[in-house]
């Protein structure tokens, strides 16, 4: 039996074609090489990168393309959980250890691609240099039952120091970057559990980015931009039914879609529209077909309202998300430009709307550049993600970016699917380095502030802090303080030797006021030992891919020894 699988395979390699790459993966690890290559004086082969995955090409040949490769990673972290976009691999304090085989087919009709994998982390305890001291000096002080937990409100509670898994080691395994599609040529209906990314930023996105692991979904439209002369078109619905690793386990329901002129420079406008519905922590029931069509419902809360016309009855629970973007490239000076601009609420009408346009509202901006200075290697950028609270907060009700109790915070498995820098908080990211087709050399700096204008210890966590808090502690009223500060310096390295990518990442992380604990610097004279906290991540890697030659030589000497 198993020799009859064999020689298929080996049959089937003999004829079929291979491909470097099928799919473009959300990661945007990959981000700058792909975005790079795409950059050709032949703009149908141009890509738009906007909504990712997608499918690189189709294959009309009779036994299709494919694609197979493994990596390896091992990661050494000195602190509290760290890392952004990271998908499957939560990265805590110890040693981690990654190990993956990707495999991807396509031909007219199918395409698929899948990723076993395992991975373990030690998961080992750690506390800031604040829990240290008072554990260790005031045994009167009372310790909390998760010595190493974080202690900020709710809404902060998903943030990627937080330790969401108690299991030491923790271990996962299964199958992820899974996504099967029947279509014709790029247009179709397929099940997925591959991470997603939409937006045009390398470091952060409003809707969905693969800050955590992605969740199974029904998805029906382009798994291919579908181009009509010089216009590409995308349109994508989705329907996640019960997020299992959200507490509330809710409906995901979104629409993405955007159409892009290529010229010179190529303008891409786009948008989504996302809803989270239903769970089991909501009071409103909604049955699974209404989840399905929310995202067609009017765009105003005004053209809701029922045959009462009472204005309450257009008035609901859910959490609707809506982002525009828009991106221009200029590919023959290799510069990317591109602004992102959304709102997590609806407003009445048109004319509220219009006067308080930036109520709620969140965006990222941003540029790359490749080939600095006429050097084709050098290749820099600067990005900012704003999701502060604004200037209406004080006046007119409205929750922050992420800040729904109901449905987990916008959480999957502990870390929000959005803007890792989670409810009110901003994001600068500048790098600049080398990168040619064997050698990546790129050093950057993340300034990222968390709880900008609505932060405070809670008072359930005073009973820990001594002496109690005094009003002239407080910065401005509510017991406000000023916000916590993450300050990032990194190094990618990464090297490429025929079929094998070499990768090397390093991280240096300082957190200042650690969760919001800055008025003790005031008062102590001690303050330096602990209103900061530190950590440190050295992520190593290797990634192998198989040639065709390769695999049907292997497959041939095991034919040979059975």
């Amino acid at each position: 039996m198993y020799k009859r699988i064999i020689t298929f395979l080996v049959i089937f390699i003999i004829f079929s074609q291979i491909n470097a790459q099928i799919f473009t993966q959300a990661d945007p690890f990959y981000l700058f090489e792909q975005e790079k290559k795409s950059f050709t004086a032949d703009q149908n082969k141009s890509k738009n990168f906007l909504f990712r995955p997608f499918l690189n090409h189709t294959d009309t040949t009779l036994y299709g393309t494919w694609s197979v490769g493994f990596r390896t990673e091992l990661f050494f972290n000195d602190n509290a959980p760290n890392l952004e976009n990271t998908s499957d691999r939560w990265i805590g304090k110890g040693i981690s250890f990654f190990q993956g085989l990707r495999f991807a087919y396509t031909n007219k009709f199918l395409s698929f691609s899948l990723e076993p994998y395992y991975f373990t982390n030690q998961n080992k305890d750690y506390a800031d240099s604040w829990q240290n001291y008072f554990y260790t000096f005031l045994d009167s002080v009372k310790k909390p039952e998760r010595f190493d937990q974080p202690w900020r409100e709710e809404k902060f509670s998903k943030l990627n120091d937080n330790r969401p898994h108690g299991d030491e080691p923790y271990r996962k395994t299964g199958i992820r970057e899974a996504q099967v599609y029947l279509h014709y040529n790029g247009l179709g209906i397929g099940y997925s559990n591959a991470n997603m990314w939409w937006g045009s930023g390398y470091h952060s996105s409003l809707n969905m980015t693969n800050n955590t692991t992605g969740f199974p979904h029904l998805m029906i439209g382009t798994i291919q931009e579908q181009r009509i002369k010089d216009i590409g078109i995308n349109f994508r619905y989705i329907f996640a039914d019960s997020l299992k690793h959200n507490a509330a386990k809710p409906f995901f329901t979104a629409i993405t879609s955007s159409i892009t002129y290529y010229s010179e420079p190529i303008i891409t406008l786009g948008f989504s529209r996302s809803y989270l519905t239903g769970g089991n922590r909501v009071s409103e029931d909604i049955t699974r077909k209404e989840a399905m069509l929310i995202p067609f419902e009017p765009l105003y809360l005004e053209d809701k309202v029922d045959s009462t016309g009472n204005p309450l009855s257009a008035v609901d629970i859910w959490d609707q998300t809506l982002v525009g973007y828009i991106t221009a490239t200029f590919p023959k000076v290799g510069l990317v430009i591109f602004v992102e601009y959304g709102r997590n609420d609806s407003s009445w009408d048109k004319d509220d709307f219009t006067r308080q346009p930036d109520h709620s509202a969140a965006s990222v901006i941003g540029l790359r550049k490749y080939g600095f200075f006429g050097n084709p290697n050098l290749v820099g950028g600067i990005e900012y993600a704003n999701l502060i609270k604004t200037k209406y907060w004080n006046d007119r009700m409205s929750a922050d970016w992420y800040d729904r109790w109901n449905f987990d915070y916008w959480s999957y498995d502990g870390r929000h699917w959005g803007a890792h820098s989670g409810p009110d908080s901003d994001d600068f990211s500048l790098y600049f380095g080398y990168m040619s087709d064997k050698l990546t050399i790129i050093p950057s700096f993340n300034y990222e502030r968390h709880g900008i204008i609505d932060n405070k210890i809670p008072e359930r966590e005073y009973e820990y802090i001594a002496p109690p808090p005094n009003d002239w502690l407080k910065i401005w009223g509510n017991g406000h303080f000023w916000p916590e500060v993450k300050r990032e310096f990194r190094l990618d390295v990464k090297y490429k030797y025929k079929n094998y990518s070499f990768n090397l990442y390093f991280e240096h992380e300082v957190i200042d006021d650690d969760q919001f604990r800055q008025y003790i610097r005031d008062g102590a004279q001690f303050a330096k030992y602990f209103q900061n906290r530190y950590s440190g991540v050295l992520w190593l890697g290797v990634e192998r891919t198989f040639s065709k030659s390769e695999l049907s030589k292997l497959l041939k000497r095991y034919l040979n020894k059975n």
